[in-house]
């Protein structure tokens, strides 16, 4: 599975976060504990963060290298502060793709979004339904093929049909949903997410 990291707060560098902790999410990607699958999260990453100053849309940096082998996040994390952080590192499912278009956080004009969990046999199972229940607009900004990206759509349509609702509310609308979905073809979905608006 992968691992997510998320920041609110006071303002503060990318390093702080991301390299100085003692059991930081580099660390993690090459030395996991408690890893359920897999043995190392090195199928890529993602690092978003909002300016802490403006209200523009997020930043998302990825790579498809493991993140211990990127050479720019070091020195880009030395100088990027902010006030809300996400990041996610990558241990792709068997025979999923390793692609750009597959690493975590995803974003949605202001919105980020980051899923750690699974759908059990994804393309098999809930693959078709969830696309069914997407308008075309969300369904053509589907660019991956990650469980995660189609949970992020189902998302959408749920904050589509109720756009005054708070984040909270859309998220469990949406995992409900999901589990109404689920539920009939008993299967097992986890779903850790974090979602953000910058606020």
């Amino acid at each position: 599975m992968c691992r997510i990291l998320a920041y609110l707060g006071a303002p503060i560098q990318l390093e702080a976060l991301l390299y100085e902790p003692e059991h930081s999410l580099i660390v993690q990607s090459y030395e996991p504990r408690e890893m359920t699958s897999g043995v190392v999260n090195a199928d890529g990453f993602g690092v978003a963060w909002y300016h802490p100053q403006r209200e523009t849309s997020p930043f998302v940096y990825k790579n498809i290298l493991p993140i211990w082998n990127d050479v720019n996040l070091l020195e880009l994390s030395r100088y990027v502060e902010t006030s809300c952080l996400m990041a996610n590192i990558r241990s792709a499912t068997a025979g999923q793709a390793v692609d750009l278009s597959n690493c975590q956080p995803f974003k949605r004009d202001r919105l980020l979004f980051a899923h750690n969990g699974l759908i059990e046999n994804f393309r098999q199972t809930l693959y078709r339904p969830i696309r069914d229940r997407l308008q075309d607009s969300i369904y053509q900004q589907i660019q991956g093929s990650t469980d995660s990206e189609h949970i992020l759509a189902l998302f959408q349509e749920t904050q589509d049909s109720l756009p005054n609702a708070s984040l909270e509310t859309l998220l469990h609308k949406t995992l409900l949903t999901l589990t109404e979905l689920a539920t009939p073809l008993s299967i097992k979905v986890s779903a850790n997410i974090i979602l953000s608006d910058g606020n």
